[in-house]
């Protein structure tokens, strides 16, 4: 009787401590591995896998447990409390040890650390923990805790200011946002020092008093420029909104469409300054008024013409759907669209004026020749929909596995 053979897809952790020659046998092929686990017993068998790329091999005793984690994983002071015996640790996201954690803890019941992304932990366990780990593909990052610590996300205002006795210490292991300009001698008075071992995002008004409250440098720091209004999610202005602004300058961190039924006037009364971090799309006719506004050298800027036809994630674009657009539109792709072979390529010619492509587009190579007289910015891929790569047929009597996080042969 064939023995069955088994294709595996992406592997994200493959333990190998238990395999065998046999076992090993029965394996047609794996794709990629991230982190490739054997013992010193099964460490012969690594040269015998039909495998893509290995991107580190990590060696360990057989009976050491191996428990694997996603996400974010905060180790406290109880995290060990009631195990036995040591284990060995795969980590993918982010890792915090928080200041409490005995030392003897990590020393006794952590056995190794496969870390795979970002990891936090106190000063005085920077060492130690640094010893149990084997495999880092991240970001390693020590902290010295003072006072309050916030794990996550501080928005610091003034009513959690008000909060805090007078002088305070506090520790941000994450993000520190004042979203709000917060009054500066309030914040000096509640707050005498500040550790942050993350992001901060601050007002101009308020970051020279809050770099003089940390003992060291946070590791990035946002400024919002002083008289700007932050905006935090995507923001179309229309002839309606633009006249409702409740300010001038805007900080706006992602997309921002300035729709066609603005005018240059209504553009230049509501808006002083304008900052995006992601994209603006702005009418052609603007681009005048625009320039006054924004720095075009450090924003990148899409100007449309006629309607815009915006596809930020995917769009299977057929004949009927094209065929409703009344006039030539400008298409914008951020995200995914599929064309359908029967969308004669003429059609598409009449439809749109120009294609900006920062994202992903298949067609036929008729209908890529169009698009390729239209293409504004090339920023995304153009790929031939009619190249279909030729799919492997399993061994008889073998079947197929997916992707996997983790893995035991």
């Amino acid at each position: 009787m064939d023995t069955i053979k088994r294709r595996f897809g992406n592997i994200n952790v493959l333990d190998l401590r238990n395999a065998t020659p046999e076992s090993m046998d029965t394996i047609e092929s794996v794709g990629n591995i991230n982190v490739l686990i054997h013992s010193r017993e099964t460490a012969n068998l690594v040269g015998r896998m039909h495998a893509g790329n290995i991107n580190t091999t990590v060696e360990t005793a057989i009976k050491t447990p191996i428990v694997s984690r996603h996400g974010q994983v905060i180790i406290d002071k109880d995290y060990f409390k009631g195990q036995m015996e040591p284990v060995f640790m795969c980590m993918m996201g982010q890792l915090v040890i928080e200041p409490d954690v005995p030392a003897q803890d990590i020393q006794d019941k952590l056995s190794g650390l496969i870390m795979m992304g970002q990891l936090l932990c106190p000063d005085d366990l920077a060492g130690l923990v640094s010893s149990k780990i084997l495999t880092l593909m991240g970001q390693k990052s020590s902290y010295q805790p003072i006072g309050h610590t916030v794990m996550g996300q501080l928005n610091l205002d003034d009513t959690y200011l008000n909060g805090l006795e007078d002088g305070a210490a506090v520790t941000v292991l994450g993000e520190l946002n004042a979203k709000k300009v917060v009054d500066n001698d309030l914040l000096k008075k509640k707050i005498a020092r500040l550790a942050v071992v993350g992001e901060v995002m601050c007002h101009e008004e308020n970051a020279a008093a809050l770099q003089s409250r940390m003992d060291h440098p946070a590791e990035h720091v946002r400024t919002i420029p002083a008289g700007f209004e932050l905006v935090e999610r995507s923001l179309t202005l229309d002839a309606n909104l633009i006249e409702l602004l409740p300010a001038k300058s805007l900080f706006c961190n992602e997309r921002l469409v300035i729709a066609a039924d603005v005018t240059g006037a209504m553009l230049d009364t509501a808006i002083e300054k304008l900052v995006c971090q992601q994209m603006i799309l702005c009418p052609v006719g603007l681009k005048t008024v625009l320039a006054k506004k924004a720095n075009l050298l450090e924003t990148r800027v899409v100007f449309y013409e006629g309607p815009l036809w915006l596809v930020e994630d995917h769009l299977e674009l057929k004949t009927p759907r094209l065929a409703t657009i009344k006039a030539p539109s400008t298409l914008v792709v951020t995200g995914e669209v599929e064309i359908d072979p029967g969308v004669a390529a003429d059609l598409l010619s009449a439809k749109l004026l120009k294609v900006h492509n920062f994202g992903r587009i298949s067609a036929t190579p008729e209908q890529l020749a169009v698009l390729e007289n239209l293409l504004g910015a090339r920023e995304g891929s153009l790929e031939d929909s009619t190249e279909i790569e030729e799919e492997e047929v399993p061994a008889q009597g073998g079947y197929e596995t997916g992707n996997a996080n983790f893995l035991v042969l």
